[in-house]
This record gives C-alpha cells, structure tokens and sequence, in this order.
C-alpha cells in the first residue's frame, strides 16, 4: 500500500498516504492533475477497485467500481475519458475495453460505459496516446508465454494492427509519451536489462 513520490527538480523522495488496500498489478494513469487506479491484485482475486488520488490534498478517494474486475489492464487518458483495457481474471486473459467517465462520477452519475474491445485477449502490455490516437504495444495474448511483437492503435473508430518490428522480450513493457515520439522501456528477462525503443507516432485519421 506504499506511495512515494518523486521530486525531479530537487531529486528527492517523499512518502505520501497509504493506498486504501495493498494491491498490485493494477492499471494507472493521470487524468487533469489526478491519479485514476484500477483494479488489481490483492493475493487472492482480481479486483474491481477504483481509486483516485489528489496530489494537492494528498488524499485518496472511491470511486464507482469497474463492471468487470481485472488485473495486469492498462489505462489510458483519451479526451475527456479514460480507457481501461484488457488484463486478466478468474475467467483468463481478457479483450473488453471499458470506458470511465470522470466527471459523471464526480456528479454521482453511472461513469462506466462500453468501448471498442480490442482485437485478442491481451494482458501486460504498454498503452499510450498521442495525437487522439491510442498505442498498444507488446504483452502476452491468451495461452501463449512469450511476448508478442505485434501491436494495435486505435483511432476511435475501430483497431489497426501494426508491426512494431522489435521483438519486445520484458513481460510488462513501458510506453512513454515524449513530443511525437513513444518511448518504450522493455525489460529483457533473457539479457538482464532493460531495452529503450523511440517509436515516432503519426496522425491517424
């Protein structure tokens, strides 16, 4: 239930409040100026679990629970939207893409809604968006133990497959935006370190 933070510019930690339950292998993104957490692993089951922390206040609150839990998803900011894809669960590896409306939580309204699911089951893997186009890169698809190259972007009408080329090794890859460009941080279990890709996103339309 750890929470440390971060300064750059003094390059000093801090600890800030507890996460309301310890929990691991959840989905995380921010959302103007807040972190939105969901789901997770607690030890015994996927969780359906929605937090939210407010830097300012250095405070966590509920939010409205996810319809389905999972763990090993990935979340991503989209407009005024956070996509929270994929993961697994009791039931395995899974391909729904669920929607999550921050502002109709906050007016006490249903947030959660359905979205585009993605081509295959897929858990572990990197998100990001760039140019109102979302980046899906690497992970395990269901049954299969071994990483898979090949990755997805979705331009909010529908999911293109793409050819990322590398052959990202680590089970959790990490996708960064920077500029135009997505720089994926793959950590290789076979070379014991970690591999930096910069992958120059484009305008889909």
């Amino acid at each position: 239930d750890i929470l440390e933070i971060y300064d750059p510019r003094q390059d000093a930690w801090e600890t800030g409040t507890p996460l309301p339950q310890a929990l691991s292998a959840y989905a995380l993104t921010d959302f103007e100026g807040q972190l939105y957490l969901f789901g997770g692993w607690d030890g015994e089951k996927a969780l359906d679990v929605v937090y939210i922390y407010d830097p300012a206040a250095d405070d966590w609150r509920k939010g409205t629970p996810m319809p389905t839990p999972s763990y090993d998803a990935g979340a991503v900011a989209l407009a005024d939207e956070i996509l929270v894809l994929g993961g697994r669960n009791e039931t395995g590896a899974l391909s729904n893409s669920q929607v999550y409306f921050p502002s109709r939580d906050m007016n006490g309204e249903d947030p959660w809604g359905d979205f585009i699911d993605m081509p295959g089951e897929r858990y572990d893997f990197a998100v990001a968006s760039v140019y109102d186009t979302v980046y899906v890169v690497g992970g395990l698809p269901r049954g299969e133990r071994q990483a898979t190259p090949t990755g997805w972007l979705m331009n909010g009408e529908e999911w293109i497959p793409f050819d990322t080329i590398q052959d990202y090794e680590g089970r959790r890859p990490v996708m960064v935006p920077l500029g135009s460009q997505l720089m994926i941080f793959d950590p290789s279990e076979s070379a014991n370190e970690t591999q930096v890709w910069a992958y120059q996103a484009f305008y889909y339309s």
